[in-house]
């Protein structure tokens, strides 16, 4: 998945059970929390979280573009469940 972001951008701290998930940041800067480890990455660093441990990230850079890669499979499910079409107008709230 590649997700282009915005400075201030994160997610809240979670943990994935079945899944390990590699961040390849293509362009910006992000702070990476991976249990008590903290990583500043810039263009072209990269993370790897493991599954099992508590993770999120902030973008501290203007815009930022980050590849994510997932595995195994499956969880692309639930963004698309929680995410809309962005040819649509995004929903309230």
């Amino acid at each position: 998945m590649r997700s282009d972001t915005t400075r201030g951008s994160a997610v809240p701290v979670h943990v994935h059970q079945r899944e390990d998930e590699i961040f390849l940041l293509l362009d910006g800067a992000l702070t990476v929390w991976a249990g008590d480890q903290r990583h500043e990455l810039l263009a072209g660093g990269v993370a790897v979280l493991p599954r099992g441990v508590p993770h999120t990230y902030f973008v501290t850079s203007r815009t930022a573009r980050i590849l994510e890669v997932v595995a195994p499979g499956g969880l692309e499910q639930a963004f698309r469940e929680a995410g809309w079409d962005l040819r649509d107008a995004p929903p309230a709230g």
